[in-house]
């Protein structure tokens, strides 16, 4: 139990008393017994609203159901309690406003001025009242806001809450608030006018897109098109400029949405604006997918501007039209390498069989043969067979390269297959020892991992308890969700659209990466916006420095070295992964805590913790979206401590402890284990890395000794280099 239940229980000795003589003044008459019983029943609802992790009304709603007058006084004593601290007041609040007598409400509005009493408890009275949507808290709530000594954190939910009541008599006052310098109240008036909605709310958010504060024009512009939605289109227009990345996102996904009626402004818009507002409106009509497009994407696809040309390539392959393919055959014949790798990308895209004479005539020039033969295997027309044959015995490696590819490619060794681990040993046997949530004291005589001929797999874990637990992380390809987070589906799938090495070999074709345009339907140029720090993630995807693909073919390589392919680094992950989806489904993960603590993996034991985030969106077109902090971790032993101590003497100290960390500690999120699986991508040099070296020590793929060997003694550097498109080349 919380060290401030204990608290709560000193607090609340003296309510019994007040109890009694209310049951005793109206008749009733309680044994000893029963009201030890009731008191017991009574403090077990106040335990589960203080263990609550998030305001969630169903489940107060549903312990408040059997309640008395004891419940609602012994929440009004936490909440005034500053010296239980801030989570069980708050938690109080929460409640008190699920039980919403006329005394809670009154006292609320008296409590709001309170400096004494907690803020955020404030804050959280205020949002109640807003939820209650009470029309006679409207004026008490406005003389509250109007009160300039009271704190702004306070006003601004406040305001919030005559927006939700949509009361019309805050509006004058709140329109008075936008004149005060206190910016914070200013952009908390802006929301609340624009929420209440009146057609004079809404001509002064009009007045306000020009506003110097850019956090009131950005609300003003958001609420603006629900309000006016004649003015919608241009103010989605106007937010593509806006950079911060979830408004111009967001105008980019609702402008998509439109589909063709918006198209002719979108071509209208492009001309005379700079290159990322170009780059972005292209995004938007790559997204719709129009014919009408068709020509702008032509007209464009040679700017001098890199993320513009990737941007038109993938457009009109999207598009998929017969209107392009004579144009872009034409572009076959430029002087310029990179026009002509663009047009074939694309018609290779389209599956054009127009393209594929035009293409073979392509095979022997020295700077276009490759890409060439990449787009003749990926259109898949076997009368190009004969002409690859021969650029087999070319001079240049890529081509030679590129040749073996597209025959394999053609001749279909590129079906759909599944590449199973090759470290395996199966046992023909089934599990005979008690499967989690069962535990047992005793560590189960199994290997750890465990897999079985019918292709079941299990773990074994320790428990906070110090006991054991045998738990099934099989891998699966279902849209099972056991819990909120937990969702397992297609944990054996690879993107064999985009990268068919990988799905059928494990390891990625070089070749094929420096052919790829799009992953998911998404460019490259959309793809590494997004994967740059402090765009869609605080930490980004990518370092600075770093592309998507020059990171995939780093870790492909890092991979490759040490003898193993995609599958056998995935697996660890997915186990752990799989670990944490079954304590969701056996209701074990309670304030973001694991009842598992480590598991025993290849002889080694691995610490594990995880954490909530907040939501984390793709960068890619796919189904992953992240939710938690995950952390695994073990210590060297005494022989990898020697072995260090001996080899990397040059380190300092401090050297040294950053570099067992690289190698022994892997600090990321689920999404890396979906990403890994699906594209080969384990994040780049960011704080979210799961970086294959690590996976490999921590989990007893390799041994310290053999992965120093693989990489010459230097495991510190390869540790710590970024996968930039220099550093990587061969």
């Amino acid at each position: 139990m919380k060290r401030y239940f204990s608290i709560i229980t000193i607090v609340l000795t003296f309510l019994p008393i007040g109890f009694n003589r209310q049951q005793s003044e109206s008749g009733s008459v309680f044994s000893q017994e029963n009201l030890k019983q009731h008191k017991s029943r009574q403090d077990k609802i106040v335990e589960k609203i203080m263990d609550l992790s998030n305001r969630n009304y169903t489940e107060l709603t549903k312990y408040l159901q059997d309640r008395d007058l004891i419940i609602e006084d012994k929440l009004i004593t936490i909440m005034l309690d500053n010296n239980l601290g801030e989570r069980p007041q708050r938690r109080a609040v929460w409640a008190l406003g699920v039980i919403g007598s006329d005394k809670v409400i009154n006292l609320f509005l008296e409590k709001l001025r309170d400096k004494n009493l907690d803020i955020y408890v404030r804050h959280d009275m205020a949002d109640v009242l807003g939820d209650q949507k009470l029309q006679k808290t409207v004026d008490p709530l406005i003389d509250i806001f109007n009160d300039k000594d009271i704190d702004p954190i306070v006003r601004r939910r406040i305001s919030n809450a005559l927006a939700k009541i949509k009361s019309i008599k805050a509006v004058d006052h709140l329109i008075k608030a936008l004149d005060e310098d206190d910016q914070y109240i200013r952009e908390g008036a802006v929301y609340a006018l624009g929420k209440i909605g009146t057609n004079r709310a809404a001509n002064i958010l009009v007045n306000l897109l020009e506003d110097e504060n850019v956090n009131v024009r950005r609300t003003a512009n958001s609420l603006l098109r629900i309000l006016k939605p004649d003015m919608k289109v241009d103010l989605l227009l106007g937010s593509l400029e806006d950079d911060f990345l979830y408004h111009s996102e967001t105008a980019i996904k609702e402008l998509s949405a439109m589909g063709d009626s918006v198209v002719d402004e979108l071509h209208d818009e492009i001309i005379g604006k700079n290159d990322f507002i170009r780059w972005q409106i292209l995004r938007i009509l790559g997204r719709i997918k129009s014919k009408k497009s068709v020509n702008l994407f032509l007209e464009t696809i040679n700017d001098k501007d890199e993320k513009i040309r990737n941007e038109c390539a993938v457009g009109l392959a999207g598009i998929k039209t017969d209107v392009s393919v004579f144009p872009l055959i034409k572009m076959l014949d430029s002087n310029k390498p990179e026009t002509k790798e663009t047009a074939a990308w694309i018609l290779s895209e389209t599956g054009s069989e127009e393209a594929v004479e035009p293409l073979v005539n392509l095979l022997n020039e020295e700077n276009s043969g490759w890409f060439a033969a990449m787009s003749l295997g990926k259109i898949g027309n076997k009368t190009a067979i004969g002409s690859l044959e021969i650029l087999l015995k070319s001079d240049v490696k890529k081509s030679r390269q590129a040749a073996i590819w597209a025959i394999e490619r053609i001749n279909n060794k590129y079906a759909d297959q599944k590449v199973f681990n090759n470290l395996l040993d199966y046992y023909d046997t089934q599990i005979n020892c008690p499967v989690y949530p069962k535990l047992t004291v005793k560590k189960p005589d199994i290997p750890s991992p465990v897999f079985f001929s019918n292709f079941t797999e299990y773990i074994v874990g320790l428990t906070k308890n110090q006991e054991f637990a045998v738990i099934p992380v099989t891998l699966v390809n279902n849209r099972n969700k056991d819990k909120e987070w937990g969702e397992k589906g297609r944990q054996l799938d690879v993107d064999s659209a985009d990268f068919p090495t990988l799905a059928r070999t494990g390891l990625h074709s070089e070749i094929e990466l420096d052919f790829t345009k799009s992953i998911t339907g998404k460019s490259i140029s959309e793809i590494n916006y997004l994967a740059k720090p402090d765009m869609s993630s605080g930490w980004g995807f990518i370092s600075g420095e770093e592309d998507i693909i020059s990171v995939l073919r780093g870790d492909n390589r890092l991979i490759h070295n040490m003898g193993l392919r995609q599958p056998d680094i995935i697996l660890p992950l997915f186990h752990v992964w799989n670990m944490v989806v079954a304590e969701m489904a056996n209701d074990y993960w309670k304030s973001e805590a694991l009842n598992i603590e480590g598991i025993y993996y290849n002889n080694n034991y691995i610490h594990i913790t995880a954490g909530g985030r907040g939501f984390q969106e793709s960068i890619f077109d796919d189904e992953v979206r992240g939710a938690l902090h995950l952390a695994m971790w073990r210590d060297p032993d005494r022989e990898e401590e020697n072995y260090l101590a001996d080899k990397y003497s040059h380190l300092s100290g401090r050297e040294m402890e950053d570099f067992k960390k690289k190698l022994f500690y892997i600090h990321t999120g689920e999404m890396v284990t979906y990403y890994a699986r699906w594209y080969g991508f384990y994040e780049g040099h960011t704080g979210y890395r799961a970086d294959p070296i690590a996976i490999a020590c921590i989990f007893g793929l390799k041994s310290l000794e053999e992965l120093d060997i693989v990489f010459d003694g230097k495991l510190d550097k390869v540790l710590t280099k970024h996968f930039t498109k220099l550093k990587i080349k061969d």
